[in-house]
């Protein structure tokens, strides 16, 4: 067992995932949440205060991603669909991004406390690295090895990486976001979006998305009037 792993019992993963977890992947593994709130469903919809985002502040669409870093489903959607909804609705100001950990094994979990303690600033920048490499490091034994290479690449020290692999409360803070947003936002599958609050599941492509919100962006603009 290497020195990371987590000793508390085994997490059931959640049933009908778009993507399950390969043999090679370690369980995820943590302690039961301390408590597993049900707040203001609508709440989610929106910017969270631990929220990391891209786009702007007023845009009239939020779109909300919930996904894997070992979901190759995810990683399709990172690499093949996002750039262009960067591109025509994020950075042109119609729609605030949200991505939002929902680590389906160990190796996922790890990931994503390493895009978290490279900072606000560069986290979007280690999501797209970790899901352009996926193959190389999420369904790999050593993977915490080739993510500590990953790190060190990006300008963390090995020191520095060691820590924040072992910061509970980072480790605690994602994963009990996990189960709240399973809890609240009946999350089945990753990755899962809900944009402007409706809920849409899979990755589908661009056209789909562009369609989408489109759609959302045009029943805001009647809802201003």
């Amino acid at each position: 067992m290497h020195k990371y792993s987590l000793t508390a019992l085994v997490l059931t993963l959640l049933v009908g995932a778009v993507y399950t977890v390969s043999a090679i992947a370690a369980p995820l593994k943590t302690e039961t949440p301390s408590s597993v709130s049900k707040p203001d469903k609508a709440a989610y919809y929106n910017r969270l205060p631990s929220d990391i985002v891209l786009g702007a502040d007023d845009a009239s669409v939020v779109m909300v991603e919930y996904s894997s870093l070992s979901c190759p489903h995810c990683a399709h959607f990172q690499k093949d669909i996002f750039p262009e909804i960067k591109e025509n609705y994020i950075d042109t100001g119609k729609v605030l991004f949200i991505h939002r950990d929902f680590p389906l094994d160990e190796p996922a979990l790890r990931g994503a406390m390493l895009a978290h303690c490279a900072g606000n600033d560069r986290y979007y920048t280690f999501i797209k690295v970790l899901f352009d490499k996926q193959d190389s490091w999420a369904y790999q034994k050593n993977y915490l090895e080739i993510l500590s290479n990953i790190a060190k690449l990006g300008g963390i020290s090995s020191e520095k990486f060691d820590a924040c692999m072992q910061d509970k409360a980072l480790e605690h803070a994602i994963v009990e976001g996990k189960f709240t947003a399973a809890n609240i936002m009946d999350i089945t599958s990753t990755p899962s979006f809900f944009i402007n609050g409706a809920k849409y599941s899979g990755a589908n492509n661009y056209p789909t998305f562009s369609k989408i919100i489109d759609d959302a962006l045009a029943n805001s603009a009647k809802e201003e009037k």
